[in-house]
């Protein structure tokens, strides 16, 4: 679990196949709020916290055709996956510290 004298941590709906036991691996939906919360979670209960993060989520299920065609289902999944879940690992990690 140690590169270079850090402990990599990292999080995905699903374990990269085969497991990498080089880093720490938390299974989580991040685009739901118990997703972050068990990442939060997590952190905090077997490493205290973090010092540096790295966000690197995104992605998009929505059909083509623009605005037109995207309902609101499609912009609220957006917003969550994109915006709210990053921001709700950096509040919650950052409370951490606090």
């Amino acid at each position: 679990m140690k590169n270079a004298g850090a402990t990599v941590i990292i999080t995905a709906r699903n374990e990269p196949e085969p497991p990498d036991y080089s880093f720490h691996f938390i299974a989580a939906d991040l685009s739901k709020s118990e997703g972050t919360e068990k990442v939060i979670s997590e952190i905090k209960t077997k490493f205290g916290g973090l010092d540096i993060l790295i966000n690197n989520l995104g992605g998009s299920k929505t059909p083509g055709g623009g605005f037109r065609v995207l309902t609101d289902e499609n912009w609220e999944l957006t917003i969550h996956t994109n915006l709210l879940a990053p921001v709700r690992l950096d509040r919650g990690l950052f409370t951490l510290h606090d």
